[in-house]
């Protein structure tokens, strides 16, 4: 097949294809555009026409879909829009001083426990600057789209992964057992130590970094066998717990305080997980991103002590 020139494919081009995509209609996407529908249909033509491949299938009526190379385009398309639009945000934070948004990824204990009193002090100190929040079951993928733009700074937990990534420390997260508030084990201790997990049916997270995992932090690769239920959901595992179907190894974060019926035990001999914030280090960061960090250190500063 012939090969195609970048200088061929025009950005205006992507962008009505991804809208077609999204809305699947043509009269949609050229409604949210505001272009005629033949002139939106033009633009899908031409881009076709460019890199040779039927992108859209036209068979269904109003309702359009996408063709296996549509599907393939629209990941790349979608990426390529992404990063435009965070350079744009970075531009302006080099023109005016700040962000207009700031997208900041995180995990569920931190979400919990530190964005919303992040939040709340940031938005008294930049009321005009929106921040948006994605998720993960695991610091991996945050990280990569701090690489790739999609992310100015992420939460993360160390040891950082391989890239060009800056971070700094935030709190200590000691792990501990949580049990039901009657059992026996706090009738008889005030804290555990690894060798008193041995043959202890437990809950555990679910998908996170291999160096993460509960076997590899305990140093105890056997453990895994005494996991009887794995989750990323706190409020799912702390139930169970709560319903006396086994303690769970979670750290401080992730166990809400106040919560009734349940018990957390320091365990003793066992590093904590690290929390800190990452950025990309050959991308500016603005006085407003600049200043996140600093609130986040505080509040993790107010939960320490």
């Amino acid at each position: 097949m012939e090969t195609r020139s970048l200088k061929d494919i025009e950005l205006r081009h992507l962008i009505a294809f991804t809208e077609v995509a999204r809305t699947r209609s043509f009269t949609a996407a050229a409604e949210s555009m505001g272009f005629t529908q033949s002139a939106m249909s033009q633009q899908i033509r031409r881009l076709e026409r460019v890199l040779g491949h039927r992108l859209i299938d036209r068979s269904g009526g109003r309702t359009v879909t996408l063709t296996e190379a549509g599907t393939v385009l629209l990941g790349h398309a979608e990426g390529i829009q992404s990063r435009l639009e965070s350079a744009i945000d970075d531009l302006a934070s080099l023109t005016n001083g700040d962000l207009g948004v700031l997208r900041i990824g995180c995990y569920e204990s931190v979400s919990t426990r530190v964005i919303p009193k992040v939040l709340k002090e940031f938005a008294l100190r930049f009321p005009r600057i929106q921040v948006l929040l994605t998720e993960s079951d695991d610091d991996d993928e945050l990280l990569r789209m701090v690489e790739t733009g999609d992310l100015h700074m992420t939460f993360i937990v160390f040891p950082l992964i391989d890239g060009p990534f800056e971070a700094a420390t935030l709190l200590e997260d000691p792990l501990v057992l949580v049990v039901p508030e009657n059992s026996t084990i706090c009738e008889e201790q005030s804290e555990v130590s690894v060798d008193d997990l041995s043959g202890m049916p437990l809950i555990a997270y679910g998908k996170m970094r291999p160096e993460h995992q509960l076997e590899t932090r305990l140093g105890r690769p056997h453990l895994s066998k005494q996991v009887i239920f794995r989750s990323n959901h706190n409020e799912t595992i702390l139930s169970l717990v709560a319903e006396g179907y086994a303690p769970a190894i979670l750290t401080c974060l992730s166990v809400d305080p106040l919560r009734p019926g349940l018990r957390s035990l320091p365990i003793t001999d066992v590093n904590p997980r690290i929390i800190g914030m990452a950025w990309h280090q050959q991308r500016p960061r603005a006085a407003a991103a600049l200043a996140f960090v600093d609130i986040a250190s505080e509040v993790a500063r107010q939960i320490r002590t």
